[in-house]
């Protein structure tokens, strides 16, 4: 039987009318929640991440406001962390199995969230030596080498994944930064030359990875003071956004150079030698530490 008009009309009111009450329920429970003590809605999620780099937490909330947010971390409050998400800085080791939480507040109450658990895995390697060896002692006067090599945190594993390394402009390396300072700590500023190496980016992988070098001439050598200095080498693509680089700051172990004056015997003005020639310096031109032998 054809439905009459009538019965059409009072279905399409009733529709109407159920429509109307539910969307009148949907504004009075926003209204509750925007006008009621604060409620966590999406928790801080549990984060893994590698030395070196960073992560973020993040939560989603309701209440009346204005609403006061701020973050914990390790039972301590984060200094000027009071917005709806955080970001660490580059991480350390000694960062691994921190726990970071929220507390939100208002007028009405407060809510604490679930803790987010921080693990921290071992990140890129930044190893540096100088003619070969971590702690040289150098005659000025002699060549100067200095390698920069980065490794894997996985090496030797075929099956690691890859990092991307890049600068935020020109070649790869200009994320790598030297740091010289004498005994005391203070900065130092030496010619480092850079080799002419021209690729934007290098593939880092369990297998193999990108290596730097820098040199100083003797004659710049010996222009240098004689003394104790340290050299530090850190990997910096923290401002990169290429999307699919690795972002990040790790820093290697300090070279500790000597420098010292080359002996009489060594010289160039000096065209015999009667005795055999034993110099603390001999040896470093192959990067090594020399030992004292009996003359």
């Amino acid at each position: 039987m054809p439905a009459r008009r009538g019965d059409c009309t009072t279905r399409s009111r009733l529709r109407a009318a159920l429509l109307w009450f539910a969307a009148g329920e949907l504004f009075l429970t926003a209204a509750r929640a925007a006008s009621g003590s604060p409620q966590i809605l999406l928790q801080p999620a549990d984060a893994v991440a590698r030395e070196g780099e960073r992560v973020s937490f993040s939560l989603q909330v309701e209440g009346a406001t204005p609403l006061a947010v701020q973050w914990w971390r390790a039972g301590e409050p984060i200094a000027g962390a009071t917005g709806l998400s955080f970001t660490t800085g580059p991480l350390t080791l000694g960062e691994d199995g921190d726990v970071f939480s929220v507390i939100v507040t208002n007028a009405l109450g407060e809510a604490t969230s679930s803790n987010a658990l921080l693990t921290v895995t071992p990140g890129i390697v930044v190893a540096a030596s100088i003619n070969r060896s971590a702690e040289p002692v150098l005659c000025r006067g002699w060549p100067l080498m200095l390698a920069v090599a980065l490794l894997h945190p996985d090496a030797f594993q075929s099956n690691a994944a890859p990092f991307l390394i890049t600068g935020t402009s020109g070649p790869w390396f200009n994320a790598l930064q030297l740091d010289v300072r004498d005994a005391q700590g203070q900065p130092l500023v030496w010619p480092l030359h850079a080799a002419p190496f021209t690729n934007e980016t290098v593939p880092l992988t369990g297998e193999s990875g990108p290596r730097m070098l820098w040199w100083l001439t003797p004659e710049e050598t010996a222009q240098l003071p004689l003394g104790d200095f340290a050299i530090t080498a850190t990997l910096n693509t923290t401002n990169v956004t290429r999307p699919d680089a690795w972002v990040g700051l790790v820093t290697g172990v300090p070279v500790h150079l000597t420098m010292t004056n080359e002996p009489a015997a060594l010289k160039p003005s000096r065209s015999t030698v009667s005795s055999p020639i034993t110099p603390s310096c001999l040896a470093t031109v192959c990067g090594r530490r020399a030992r004292s032998t009996p003359s």
